[in-house]
């Protein structure tokens, strides 16, 4: 094999979870006219497992274009396209032993694709998203605490300049949303 091969990812490791803490292989490597042989690779395996977090399945369908987010407290919030909403804006957060719903499930008028969640300083969420009610175009909306609401017009931002927005909110009185 030679670089090339590394970085197109044609070379892989497979731990197969055995339980063992370290492994290596012995390779040879030659440009043609040296060769260097019996060369060891040690690798040092860390076993990280996955863990669900709450109940697994917990959205209403398929959940895709999934935003992930963190308040001050560690709080973990996740903003995701629902298509057991017809594709609408859904918002939930763990509360430490479930995901409850953040308002309403399928807040957006219509297809929220995209979305990206942020929260302020106060702990406001506040999601971007391409507003397939609005010919695509980019809409924002955030929690009052009892609703969904936008925040300045629904598709205000044309498409493609709404694809793949980066989104945050700034610390001032106001809290302006930079998209």
């Amino acid at each position: 094999f030679n670089q090339s091969d590394l970085f197109d990812n044609l070379i892989t490791y497979t731990y197969d979870e055995g339980g063992a803490v370290s492994d290596e292989f012995t390779f040879s490597i030659g440009d043609g006219t040296d060769e260097l042989t019996g060369q060891v690779f040690n690798i040092t395996i860390i076993d990280v497992a996955w863990e669900v977090l709450g109940t697994a399945g917990f959205s209403a369908g398929y959940a895709y274009n999934t935003s992930i987010v963190l308040d001050t407290s560690g709080t973990q919030y996740v903003a995701y396209m629902d298509y057991g909403n017809s594709s609408k804006a859904t918002v939930m957060k763990f509360d430490g032993s479930n995901w409850v719903t953040v308002g309403n499930a399928g807040f957006s008028t219509g297809a929220a694709y995209n979305p990206t969640l942020a929260l302020n300083s106060s702990g406001t969420p506040y999601v971007a998203f391409r507003d397939g009610d609005n010919s695509y175009q980019l809409t924002v909306m955030k929690y009052d605490g009892s609703a969904w609401a936008l925040v300045g017009n629904a598709g205000f931002a044309p498409d493609p300049a709404s694809r793949n927005c980066s989104f945050a909110i700034d610390d001032s009185e106001i809290g302006r949303a930079h998209v």
